[in-house]
């Protein structure tokens, strides 16, 4: 709506062909809201000697209408719930009927960024041993408007729907005296979604405050909270020792991102929220592992970043996508035996081929899109894996994987066997990191023809692909044995700037031309004649 809240927030275009008046407001959520209301008629001419209405001022012109009166009732909440307080507030000035209908508005978004600037303290122009005070000053200010708009609220603003919280992680210990207050306010106002956004400080690792929270707060007493969404950040959960159960039976999404909690008062939650749909874990640590035994029927999304578990077992019989990222995969994953898993990204930083070939396929038997984002130890394989599981249902494979051979002499040719866990894969997209500055010496080996077949692969997307002599064996073993083959695109484009000086040598000095006339003289020739073959 503008920086200046004084000025004409808006424009109301008539259209006379369909008696039409169009309010254009704007604000810096959404760019545009449009909005139709019938604007009043115009009254007709008034006959000669006939008296003039009562309300129509001294000079015969008659006093203009509110514009935004005639606009549905329903039609201003909806509005106020696209924009945070301060933006709301601004629309007052809009009309005499909108002067307080920002205080009704069922979302309160309390930023402080928003409401009081950017804190001038992140700049340089301050005194020395300034900015600590005028930092203290901010975080006041945000603190008395906040109070002040919730006192409001409590006087007659109607319900809360939502309470969102964002502040810095600076503030947080400031802040930390009042977030008791406001968060009861809005689990006491039967809200549906509470918000504590804490944008993290650059740079730090250890020694982060955390806001001691109790669950009861949130319980709203006896399993009555009313709360759908749960999103918190740089807090610390706790199950009192005397509670006897701790529930939110109208919860559907939870995310914690930098939080602390036990195993125990987690599954204690967890295990009271029947209608559970998404569970979202950032840098949540806990005790090893995350074990809830009762059933999670309606969980259906589930990703764990950095939660330093090595054992997940839940019984959600219908999740359909499973994110997990850590330093190594968990040596036991057990979900219940699920059906509907589709959907699996794992990102870690170690994982070998044995673990990935006979640990995965037994965690996610039903997953038909798998993504990979591992460093592969790779040995020396000889010959296939022998009576080793099988993704009986994986179509899409993702591998962005830095490969890490045990030996040089044995590339990366191996990880041919790990597509044979995969028998009806329709579609391949593998990243090539290798470790080997060039991928080996001498022509480029093969597998005996037949050994693998890919029978129903279709396609095939190289990136990052560099024409190493690693690259090109596996590249020419997949395209030999994948009869259904429709379509091979090679991308050499570097997704991201090599890490050392070697490497940007290296990269300076083979051109793109290089490697597309090598990946077109290896691989091309061995293309069958219906193959699509693009080279980015």
């Amino acid at each position: 709506m503008g920086g200046n809240p004084t000025r004409r927030p808006g424009r109301i275009l008539d259209d006379a062909r369909r008696g039409l008046a169009t309010v254009l407001i704007t604000c810096r959520c959404n760019p545009s809201l449009i909005c139709h209301c019938r604007p009043p008629r115009a009254n007709k001419e008034t006959p000669s000697g006939s008296a003039q209405p009562a309300d129509a001022p001294s000079g015969g012109r008659q006093k203009q209408r509110d514009p935004f009166e005639n606009l549905p009732a329903e039609l201003l909440p909806a509005i106020l719930s696209h924009l945070d307080v301060k933006q709301a507030a601004r629309t007052s000035v809009l009309s005499s009927a909108w002067r307080r209908a920002w205080k009704h508005s069922p979302k309160l978004t309390l930023d402080i960024v928003a409401m009081c600037g950017d804190g001038g303290y992140r700049h340089n122009y301050l005194k020395p041993g300034g900015e600590e005070l005028y930092r203290r000053r901010y975080v006041r200010r945000f603190i008395d408007t906040v109070d002040e708009v919730l006192r409001q609220r409590r006087s007659g603003g109607g319900a809360v729907e939502q309470l969102e919280l964002r502040f810095d992680e600076c503030h947080l210990q400031q802040v930390s005296s009042r977030l008791y207050g406001w968060i009861r306010f809005a689990v006491s106002s039967r809200a549906k979604s509470v918000r504590l956004h804490v944008s993290e400080a650059p740079g730090v690792v250890y020694g982060r405050d955390r806001y001691k929270l109790p669950l009861q707060l949130l319980d709203a007493g006896g399993g009555l909270s009313k709360l759908d969404h749960i999103n918190l950040s740089f807090v610390s959960l706790k199950v009192p020792f005397h509670a006897k159960s701790i529930g939110f039976p109208d919860l559907s999404s939870l995310v914690l991102r930098l939080a602390t909690v036990s195993t125990s008062d987690l599954q204690h939650m967890l295990s009271n929220c029947p209608n559970l749909e998404r569970l979202d874990m950032d840098r949540v640590y806990l005790d090893d592992q995350l074990t809830v035994h009762r059933p999670l029927p309606r969980l259906l999304y589930l990703r764990m970043v950095d939660c330093r578990t090595t054992t997940i077992e839940l019984n959600a019989n219908n999740l359909t996508t499973f994110v997990f990222r850590g330093s190594s995969a968990p040596t036991i994953i057990n979900l219940g035996g699920t059906s509907r898993l589709c959907n699996v990204n794992i990102q870690c930083y170690k994982l070998t081929l044995q673990q990935s070939v006979t640990s995965l396929p037994n965690a996610f038997p039903e997953v038909q899109r798998l993504s990979l984002c591992c460093t592969f130890i790779l040995p020396t394989l000889r010959s296939p894996l022998q009576n080793a599981p099988r993704f009986s249902h994986l179509r899409y494979l993702q591998l962005l994987s830095c490969i890490y051979p045990s030996e040089l002499s044995s590339g990366i040719l191996p990880i041919a066997y790990f597509l044979e866990s995969a028998p009806l894969l329709e579609e391949l997209d593998i990243k090539f990191v290798s470790s080997c500055k060039n991928g080996g010496k001498g022509p480029p080996r093969r597998l005996a023809q037949g050994q693998l077949e890919y029978k129903h692969l279709k396609s095939l997307r190289a990136r990052e692909f560099t024409g190493q002599k690693d690259q090109l064996e596996i590249v020419m073993h997949i395209v030999e044995n994948a009869p259904a083959l429709e379509i091979l695109t090679i991308d050499p484009i570097m997704e991201h700037v090599p890490a050392t000086i070697d490497q940007v040598m290296e990269a300076e000095a083979r051109s793109l031309t290089d490697i597309r006339r090598r990946a077109t003289t290896f691989i091309g020739g061995q293309l069958l004649a219906k193959t699509k073959f693009v080279v980015v």
